[in-house]
């Protein structure tokens, strides 16, 4: 199955944790656009990409062609706390908490 602009845009929206609400607001875009992009096949506007590719963290060129880099992977480990940083995981032990 061919990778598209909105299963990309879906991909990094939800490695994000962002509902499109919240993805809207970070782009400076309606929610409706956003949905509406998501659900189907063809691309959007350059600039509206770039906006979207800032806000998710992502190469825009990965957002329009699925060339560059995408959302990081998220980070789980057992007995760890979860960060979120320029939205990348970051995960801190809490033993290094408990030894303090």
């Amino acid at each position: 199955m061919r990778s598209t602009f909105g299963s990309r845009l879906r991909r990094a929206r939800l490695a994000r944790r962002l509902g499109s609400r919240e993805l809207a607001r970070k782009a400076r875009l309606r929610e409706g656009h956003v949905s509406m992009l998501e659900g189907r096949e063809g691309d959007a506007a350059r600039s509206t990409a770039e906006k979207l590719a800032r806000a998710l963290d992502v190469d825009p060129a990965w957002l329009m062609f699925g060339q560059g880099h995408g959302p990081a992977p998220r980070v789980k480990r057992a007995g760890a706390v979860t960060a979120e940083k320029s939205g990348y995981v970051v995960a801190k032990k809490t033993a290094a908490r408990k030894a303090s």
